[in-house]
């Protein structure tokens, strides 16, 4: 049986500032069918909204809207090219790429954001499941047993916590080999509803896109 210890961060969302923050260590595809990219920018419960302008990749007529997090992406029905934010854009070439591996679109951009941290590697990720209420989780271990990456993810959540819709815990575990995992805050249920799993999985982008950010800050160590 696994063990785990609480001893690094909870992230009260909501919270004050003054709140005590709680640590616990405890290749792109080129080609991808119309069916599996709408299928992918559903994931972000948005509607879709068909526009007369012309695609600067393919010269064809039918463009698709979406807003994530209150910016535009537009997607051409035909040849799949994306317009908008460069961050938004590379999410969702992740999505794409997890769609197309059979893994999940929701974890895999930021599992993937995780492994490429100097001294990580990814043991698993999930991002959850609606009809089984289980939660999104990301799992990972120190190649190089040293905790700088903990110290960056840790401050990382704290900074972030009020953005949040759930409170997320790094925890340090051990079931055959010692781990960490990023997950929303265990609360004692063995199921979870259908919106607290979705509130996590609009989490897994929000902590995408500030990691994305973060690492490039004076605070963030590199070595």
């Amino acid at each position: 049986m696994g063990v785990s210890h609480t001893l690094l961060l909870e992230t009260p969302t909501g919270a004050e500032q003054s709140a005590p923050v709680c640590l616990l260590w405890g290749p792109t595809t080129n080609t991808v069918s119309l069916a599996a990219s709408r299928s992918i920018l559903r994931g972000f419960n948005m509607d879709f909204e068909t526009e007369t302008d012309t695609c600067d990749s393919c010269g064809n007529h039918a463009v698709v809207v979406r807003a994530i997090e209150g910016d535009a992406i537009r997607e051409c029905e035909v040849c799949g090219n994306l317009e908008g934010p460069a961050d938004l854009i590379e999410l969702l070439e992740l999505q794409r790429e997890a769609d197309g591996l059979g893994v999940s679109i929701d974890s895999f951009p930021l599992a993937q954001f995780i492994e490429g941290l100097p001294g990580v590697r990814i043991i698993g990720d999930s991002g959850g499941d609606k009809r089984q209420g289980t939660m999104p989780f990301v799992a990972f271990e120190l190649a190089d047993h040293r905790t700088w990456q903990l110290e960056n993810l840790g401050q990382a959540l704290r900074l972030m916590r009020a953005e949040l819709e759930c409170e997320w815990s790094l925890e340090f575990t051990y079931d055959f080999q010692m781990a960490f995992e990023l997950h929303p805050r265990h609360d004692g249920k063995a199921k979870h509803s259908t919106e607290q799993v979705l509130a996590a999985r609009r989490d897994l982008t929000k902590i995408w896109r500030r990691l994305n950010t973060y690492r490039g800050l004076s605070w963030w160590k590199q070595e």
